[in-house]
């Protein structure tokens, strides 16, 4: 499957084989757009299973929900998504909302 991108308030989602590459500010701003596209990738042949945050450059709250919903997805489908290069502002954002063993992040 060729790669896809969605722009939003400066945040970037590409899928690229397997892996959705999240990038820039993700955000309240950033994040409807990602999600829409997100549903798109969701309904794909060749669901995701890792996503890739290294050129996350800010993510906040929203950010953190986008992923658990992300989660939930591959989870309903009996799949796993990991997290790979989480930004230590994710890392701190899911530990103090308890969240960081349900993402992967302990």
């Amino acid at each position: 499957m060729p790669s896809q991108t969605v722009t939003g308030q400066s945040a970037d989602l590409k899928l690229d084989n397997h892996c959705l590459r999240l990038s820039g500010v993700v955000d309240k701003n950033s994040v409807p757009a990602l999600h829409k596209k997100s549903l798109e990738i969701a309904r794909s042949d060749s669901p995701p299973t890792e996503v890739c945050l290294e050129a996350v450059a800010h993510i906040d709250s929203a950010g953190l929900a986008l992923l658990l919903e992300w989660r939930s997805w591959a989870k309903r489908a009996n799949q796993s998504l990991s997290l790979s290069h989480a930004p230590r502002q994710l890392r701190m954002l899911a530990k103090l909302s308890q969240l960081d063993e349900v993402l992967g992040l302990e």
